[in-house]
């Protein structure tokens, strides 16, 4: 069922591409994707760039996932043939909230979690280039702050979105 969700997203995505451009991007490289990432796993068929969060166990999206995503979306902007981001999780989870440690983290001179995360949500929120949250499993925390920055969330029929009552949203 989940692999007839994402190809109905694709699908929708792709309705707005000159055929043409979309059998010339299907077997395109991404622009810088020599680059390793820990935290997040990138690829990109036709036009749609799909970002997959995949942070074991729970797909936390710790400060390094997030300056990862954010990464991925500066490759977004710049491609010209890509039309559209999707961001997704991996395994069980969409991402089960924030969290994760980050060795070497120096946070006398780096920004913390909490600025990362409110710079790269905002980011989202003002993206050029529709960016889509595709939601299957869980969702929670950090997780949820994520798709709703998104311009469009779609969930899938196992989609499950916690909050836990006693910890604020980081942004409202």
């Amino acid at each position: 069922m989940v692999r007839g969700f994402f190809s109905s997203l694709l699908f929708l995505t792709l309705m707005s591409v000159d055929i043409g451009q979309v059998a010339f991007a299907q077997n395109r490289q991404i622009v810088n994707a020599d680059t390793e990432y820990e935290f997040i796993e990138l690829s990109q068929t036709a036009n749609v760039m799909l970002i997959r969060i995949n942070n074991p166990p729970r797909n936390a999206v710790s400060r390094n996932a997030l300056l990862e995503i954010d990464k991925a979306l500066d490759i977004a902007l710049i491609d010209q043939l890509t039309g559209a981001v999707v961001i997704t999780g991996t395994g069980r989870a969409f991402s089960e909230g924030a969290g994760g440690t980050n060795p070497g983290e120096n946070l006398a001179t780096e920004q913390t979690h909490s600025e990362v995360a409110y710079d790269l949500f905002r980011r989202i929120e003002s993206f050029p280039k529709p960016v889509i949250a595709a939601i299957s499993g869980i969702s929670a925390g950090g997780g949820n702050e994520l798709a709703l920055a998104c311009d469009v969330r779609i969930a899938a029929e196992l989609a499950r979105f916690r909050r836990r009552l006693s910890t604020p949203p980081f942004f409202l």
